[in-house]
């Protein structure tokens, strides 16, 4: 198969600089009046675009989210992903499935854009036979298949190649909330947050834990957040080969795991993803918005001490009164490290330069302070954050 990168060889200076242009333009016209600023915003924005777009549709496609979100009058509206346009990257045969284009890959899978100009899908194809706990794609096929709810990402199909692999099909929704927050004014989705409570309030109703609450699994479509990505999902009676307090501790992705996986506790329950919704909140509160907790890549070396440390060094290390579980854990953090304060949270999460939210801000960073309790019992359900969402105004309007 073709480099999935070709796609940018043929994209011309001129090209890239008039969707800068574009980008400034809703930048400036969602209030900023410094045109060297709106212009440097614009270019990191464009930049990111294009350095994580695998095809040249979810470039245009982000491109003009970018330049219509940045004009949004409605802290609720994103802008309709346009028609698809015929790409100059190779193509390739995924089942029925004709041309479809390479936009991800991962250990188990490989996930194609299927360009259909009624119905563009993101077209899911298991690469491996025997996948390695605690990824099952026949697991989150039957989990989805048992799910309906508008903040949860439908599965429109499944089938299998000539080969006998899995296919998945989905909408194709090419804005993720990780690009939504290279935006100049990204505190205007946040009402888009009470959406992600809303998912996950429907998700632990019945007991069914995510385990990869990240920005990047999360997607922005014309009116609302779902939440995707369910391959590494627990379901309390389709997972049979991780009983209930033998979970598996390898999930998660870096900096939003959750501190009771990395201390061996394999009976950790739905409180795993409020943990990592937790860091989501706070890195959409944070300017710039970077992750609350600093974590190396996954295959480096030292990559969970690092994070424990950043976790430790943020919110101060645990003792016995915030986190009394873990005396019973494997390998409890008391004693072994060395004792850090807690930094303040008004430098955690500074003040917001945007007048808009700026009285908010004091209730917000609660909510993110009850989310990333060490204690798991302690964190904050799902619907208690939507009900401080709501408190501070923050909520999808009519939903």
């Amino acid at each position: 198969m073709a480099d999935v990168t070709d796609w940018k060889s043929g994209l011309s200076a001129t090209v890239r600089f008039e969707n800068v242009e574009n980008i400034q333009k809703g930048i400036e016209a969602a209030g900023e009046p410094s045109k060297a600023k709106a212009q440097k915003a614009a270019f990191a924005a464009e930049t990111e675009a294009y350095k994580d777009s695998h095809s040249l549709e979810a470039y245009k496609a982000v491109c003009l989210a970018l330049s219509s979100t940045a004009s949004q009058t409605s802290p609720t509206s994103l802008p309709i992903t346009p028609a698809p346009e015929a790409s100059s990257q190779p193509s390739t045969t995924i089942g029925p499935y004709h041309p479809c284009h390479l936009i991800a890959t991962s250990p188990v899978s490989s996930v194609y854009h299927y360009p259909h100009s009624n119905t563009p899908l993101a077209v899911k194809l298991i690469t491996t036979s025997s996948p390695t706990p605690p990824h099952n794609p026949a697991r989150e096929a039957a989990i989805l298949k048992s799910l309906t709810h508008p903040n949860i990402i439908p599965l429109i199909s499944t089938l299998h190649d000539s080969d006998a692999h899995l296919i998945l099909t989905f909408p194709y929704y090419p804005l993720t909330l990780a690009t939504a927050l290279t935006l100049p004014s990204p505190p205007k989705l946040l009402p888009l947050l009470y959406d992600l409570f809303a998912g996950l309030a429907h998700l632990h109703s019945k007991n069914i834990i995510h385990r990869d609450i990240k920005p990047s699994n999360l997607l922005l479509t014309p009116t609302r957040l779902v939440i995707a990505d369910f391959g590494t999902a627990w379901h309390p009676k389709l997972s049979t080969d991780e009983p209930p307090n033998q979970k598996c501790l390898d999930v998660g992705t870096g900096a939003y795991r959750a501190p009771e996986t990395l201390f061996g506790d394999r009976k950790y329950g739905t409180e795993l993803d409020m943990w990592g919704a937790g860091c989501v909140v706070a890195e959409c509160l944070r300017e710039p918005h970077t992750p609350l907790f600093e974590s190396r890549g996954a295959h480096e070396d030292g990559n969970q001490l690092g994070l424990i440390l950043s976790i430790f060094k943020t919110l101060g290390t645990p003792d016995s009164s915030s986190w009394p579980s873990a005396a019973k854990l494997p390998t409890p953090p008391f004693e072994m490290y060395a004792t850090f304060p807690p930094i303040p949270w008004r430098s955690v999460i500074p003040p917001t330069s945007n007048a808009e939210f700026a009285g908010k801000w004091d209730q917000l960073r609660e909510i993110v302070w009850w989310l990333v309790m060490f204690e798991p019992g302690y964190r904050m359900e799902p619907e208690a954050a939507m009900e401080m969402l709501e408190m501070a105004g923050v909520k999808v309007g009519g939903r």
